[in-house]
């Protein structure tokens, strides 16, 4: 018998991984061939498995000017935020608004005061403190954007 035999042979390889062909074999699954090492027979039958983070789907609205009527809208993600303060600070930074107001509007007037009153795909104004909400004073692109 050759040295390549001896070492060939797995009638006298006892280590720990000698049985590991009948352990890789999924036996309660049926779509999963029975003689191999758990691969699924072809694509069509193996079992759907999602990777990564599953996640939802962040808010994602519109934030305008109020007072300015030539702003330009800006796309706000509500990824990271956790307060209506950290909202509104973005907000501020993103439409250059100074002071900042403690709460966000609508363009119907409406305030918005807690994080769960945000839709997605929505207008919002962010209207300076001491300023108040005038409807003529919305911009012009927003205005136009919801047929006023």
């Amino acid at each position: 018998m050759s040295v390549f035999d001896r070492l060939t042979d797995k009638s006298g390889y006892t280590g720990m991984y000698a049985n590991r062909n009948e352990q890789a074999i999924d036996t309660t699954n049926e779509q999963v061939q029975k003689h191999a090492t758990g691969h699924a027979k072809n694509f069509s039958e193996a079992p759907i498995q999602k990777f990564g983070v599953q996640a939802e789907r962040p808010t994602k609205f519109t934030c305008w000017n109020g007072l300015d009527k030539h702003a330009t809208g800006q796309k706000i993600l509500l990824a990271n935020i956790r307060t209506m303060d950290q909202l509104v600070a973005k907000c501020c930074t993103s439409c250059n608004v100074s002071p900042q107001p403690t709460f966000l509007h609508t363009p119907e007037g409406k305030a918005i005061k807690n994080l769960d009153d945000i839709q997605d795909s929505e207008d919002y104004l962010v209207i300076q403190s001491g300023a108040k909400y005038k409807k003529e004073s919305l911009p012009t692109a927003l205005k136009t954007k919801l047929g006023l």
